[in-house]
């Protein structure tokens, strides 16, 4: 990457960021909490076990929030089908983790690797559709 595309691309970061911290200010006891807040802490878990940097920081928030903004554009698109939208969405996630792996050194890239492994795992036991003794529901 060039060095004024990486210039240009931190500028937009700390915007974006910018932006983000205000979006995410701390909702009043009204508004409630919801999986945005999840969804921030376990970046902010899974940030501070790749010790990444302030600027790294930066550049992934505004990361997350430019995905949250594509990803609800996508699903507010009424002009696509169910399998478009799921398509986009999936081309779209694609993209944004290529960004994401761009951010990080490759010992990083590794950490996550592992992480997101053994968050797989985990989740083997009980998959979508599954029922307690392992049987998946039955199709008609």
């Amino acid at each position: 990457m060039k060095k004024s595309n990486k210039v240009l691309f931190a500028t937009v970061s700390l915007v974006l960021s910018l932006f983000a911290l205000n979006a995410n200010a701390e909702p009043t006891k009204s508004e409630g909490r919801g999986k945005g807040q999840r969804a921030e802490r376990s970046g902010e878990q899974m940030g501070a076990k790749l010790n990444l940097t302030d600027t790294q920081k930066t550049q992934m928030k505004a990361l997350q929030t430019e995905q949250r903004v594509a990803m609800e554009a996508i699903r507010n698109d009424e002009s696509l089908t169910q399998e478009q939208r799921r398509e986009k969405a999936r081309t779209s996630r694609e993209g944004f983790e290529a960004q994401r792996k761009a951010i990080l050194t490759p010992e990083q890239q590794a950490i996550a690797a592992a992480e997101r492994a053994n968050r797989t795992d985990k989740g083997e036991k009980g998959k979508k559709g599954e029922r307690k003794g392992g049987e998946g529901k039955a199709k008609k």
